[in-house]
């Protein structure tokens, strides 16, 4: 081949590259948000659940971001958010696989309601179309589902660096709100997790400023807890009760994993100087300098069940406790220590 035909063909490769180049970039928003518009439609035509946005953009090579995120369930705001901005893979996102690497959101307001005839939550996770089988129509919500969904969006969507500014949750019981927590701030650096979060209720207040190390690859994480509170206070949303719950610190883990259609926590924990009161179960306070465990959860289609591998040391007593809570056909819990 001769020079002057190896330039051309040089040329050529050259001319074709910048073209694939020129078109990538002309497409590539419209096809990102289409993809992006796509899953919202599909979660939309399965669930009772709502979402909707006022705009979407698609931002240098990977960011995307949403104005007025809403989320409706029967013509009902649960959930609100102003702005968010996710950065993600672009070329992954193109095939529908999200990979989220930084997030910045601002102001979101979530509200739960439970009404005498609906609960807002297990509205999010109820299909529009209810399972069906030979004899039983399913119409349970599986906590094993529920939980991998979780974790599933917690350890694979959480993402490497985040900022967020300002949330606020409210629970309301008929329409009289019970129990509010708002979030300042939080983020994420390092697989490193913080944040501080304020329990309110009408009359009491508990802060608990959270510390935490992800390992995204061995789905774990190690979190540190310090609680501030006033000492004759009740815990937020239990004062009906009279329920006391305090402590100073917490230190635990929680492993993830699933076995046999189970999904399965494994961790261990410690917390440091805890007051328990309840005039149903106490006449006095019970104070404890510091308690140990390591626990083993079981999660499963319609159960839950802390086995019996379980085990809390206080004061040099070991305690074994088994708990069982099953909505199978009728709802059972069994506790044995």
């Amino acid at each position: 081949m001769t020079s002057v035909a190896w330039k051309k063909v040089r040329l050529l490769f050259i001319g074709s590259v910048a073209f694939l180049v020129i078109i990538f970039f002309v497409i590539k928003n419209p096809l990102i948000i289409y993809t992006v518009q796509s899953k919202i439609d599909n979660f939309n035509s399965k669930y009772f659940a709502n979402i909707s946005t006022d705009k979407i953009e698609f931002k240098g090579l990977g960011t995307i971001s949403f104005k007025n995120l809403l989320l409706n369930i029967f013509n009902d705001t649960i959930c609100k958010i102003d702005t968010i901005s996710v950065q993600v893979d672009p070329f992954l996102a193109i095939f529908g696989k999200i990979k989220v690497k930084e997030l910045l959101l601002k102001n979101a307001s979530i509200k739960f309601q439970k009404l005498d005839t609906l609960n807002t939550f297990q509205m999010l996770f109820r299909k529009k179309q209810s399972v069906q089988t030979d004899t039983v129509e399913n119409n349970y919500i599986s906590y094993r589902k529920r939980a991998n969904i979780f974790f599933n969006i917690f350890f694979n969507l959480l993402p490497e660096k985040a900022d967020i500014q300002n949330i606020e949750l409210k629970y309301l019981k008929n329409n009289d709100l019970t129990l509010k927590i708002k979030i300042p701030f939080a983020e994420i650096k390092k697989s490193i997790l913080k944040l501080p979060i304020f329990i309110i209720d009408k009359k009491n207040m508990q802060i608990l400023n959270f510390a935490s190390f992800i390992n995204f690859e061995e789905l774990n994480m190690q979190v540190k807890c310090v609680s501030h509170y006033k000492p004759n206070s009740y815990f937020p949303g239990f004062s009906d009760i009279k329920l006391k719950a305090h402590f100073d610190t917490a230190n635990f883990s929680i492993f993830y994993n699933e076995l046999n259609n189970s999904v399965v926590l494994n961790g261990i924990g410690e917390i440091n100087n805890i007051l328990v009161y309840q005039p149903s179960f106490s006449f006095t306070e019970v104070d404890f300098d510091k308690l140990k465990m390591q626990y083993r959860v079981l999660i499963k289609d319609c159960s839950i069940e802390l086995d019996s591998s379980t085990y809390i040391l206080v004061n040099k007593i070991k305690v074994r406790p088994y708990v069982s809570y099953s909505s199978c056909l009728e709802k059972k819990l069994k506790i044995r220590l």
